[in-house]
């Protein structure tokens, strides 16, 4: 598996340096999926804080809406799949290509309900009374999170194990963070990789 990461949390403030970045990064992104498709290798797309891109105050014109319909709509010719992450169903539902990017989803995993509740799932994912329930009935627990899981008609409950290493990687903890923060700066000269493997020992 290769990955890479592209952070654009320091041109927020700089939006024709991010405008420039994001069009470079449509580019490399359809270069490499073409490139280990002719491989015969699949390429996936994970869109981290989605209402960054879907946000109603970007403009049709900008190129976080074409990145999303680009991704969306050419990925599949180049053997790419997109997964677009948010906390809340409403940021994909308001938008102006929200509809078309939840109708397009061969597949779904609803976690535990956010802010908006089980009705806002109920609502823009059209669930059916037996998929409500598994919703109202998912469990977090240290050793995994459940999901309900949606490929068109079927649907089932999934538990997703959660490894040392994955949670340093993905945790969002106040915490978890602070704890971050206080290794770096013991060990300053420690690749952040480092950091999170180390952390990742300790429990």
């Amino acid at each position: 598996v290769k990955a890479g990461v592209y952070d654009f949390k320091g041109l927020s403030e700089h939006r024709d340096l991010a405008s420039l970045a994001l069009r470079l990064v449509i580019y490399q992104v359809h270069r490499f999926s073409a490139r280990v498709s002719r491989k015969l290798h699949r390429t996936f797309l994970a869109i981290d804080e989605s209402w960054a891109l879907l946000d109603t105050a970007v403009t049709a014109s900008s190129p976080a809406p074409l990145f999303i319909a680009s991704a969306v709509r050419m990925g599949r010719k180049s053997g790419m799949s997109v997964i677009g992450l948010s906390q809340v169903i409403e940021d994909f539902a308001r938008s102006a290509y929200g509809a078309a990017i939840l109708g397009n989803s061969a597949t779904k995993f609803v976690g535990i309900p956010g802010g908006e509740g089980i009705e806002g799932l109920r609502k823009h994912l059209q669930l059916t009374d037996r998929q409500l329930q598994h919703v109202k009935r998912l469990a977090r627990t240290p050793g995994y999170h459940e999901f309900l899981l949606i490929q068109g008609e079927t649907s089932h409950v999934v538990r997703v194990p959660l490894d040392p290493f994955s949670r340093w990687v993905f945790t969002t903890s106040a915490q978890d963070r602070e704890r971050l923060a206080t290794l770096a700066e013991q060990q300053p000269k420690l690749p952040l990789l480092d950091r999170i493997r180390l952390l990742a020992r300790e429990g």
